[in-house]
């Protein structure tokens, strides 16, 4: 009976950290489209027209990450079928080949043209706008692989966030965001059957 009732508790938590990774991960992709759609491609047509098919990306995959977000939320909570995963991985493969497409025209169509047609000191500013409409969960996912001393200096400069606000609040998102994300999720693709968030040793912010 033990034995059945750890693997049932493993499946629940194997379903809902699979569910709440994919939340978070959609929200990325979501805001990213968001962002390019009303402040990239608008500054970019300042000098250069975008190519049409980068916007049209954005539909086609929104209609993907649609089908993707109904297969996750389609895990039950202690019993899902072998249907549900094949339905789930094939959304995903999907997605997958969809956005990596698109991730690959934007590195070397997007990001040529961008550089080529305008200076860093030109972007800052949607830089700087795209970083102030973002959740403390963006923030942690955006900051969060510079490691500290990159994120404090692309604070410092781009940003111009003062030093008492980058201690106090985002950093300690940014750790918060590791501990309770992406800790979680590196113990679900390496098979754990279960991972324990840390208790927080104390922090001002929410990452949600």
């Amino acid at each position: 009976m033990l034995s059945l009732a750890a693997r049932l508790h493993a499946r629940v938590w194997h379903a809902t950290q699979t569910q709440s990774c994919s939340n978070l991960s959609l929200h990325h992709v979501h805001f990213h489209h968001e962002n390019e759609e009303k402040l990239v491609f608008p500054f970019l047509t300042t000098k250069v027209a975008p190519p049409p098919k980068m916007s049209a990306d954005h539909v086609s995959l929104a209609t993907v990450l649609e089908l993707l977000d109904k297969a996750f939320k389609a895990l039950q909570a202690s019993v899902y079928s072998q249907s549900e995963l094949e339905a789930l991985s094939a959304s995903f493969e999907a997605m997958e080949k969809d956005m990596c497409d698109h991730l690959k025209e934007e590195e070397d169509v997007g990001l040529p043209l961008l550089r080529h047609h305008f200076t860093l000191k030109e972007f800052k500013p949607v830089e700087k706008k795209i970083v102030e409409s973002a959740p403390p969960s963006e923030f942690g996912w955006v900051a969060r692989p510079m490691g500290e001393a990159k994120a404090k200096l692309w604070m410092t400069e781009t940003l111009k966030v003062p030093g008492l606000v980058q201690s106090m609040l985002l950093l300690p998102a940014v750790r918060k965001y590791a501990r309770e994300v992406t800790k979680p999720f590196d113990a679900l693709l390496a098979g754990a059957k279960e991972y324990v968030v840390e208790p927080p040793p104390g922090c001002a912010c929410s990452i949600m």
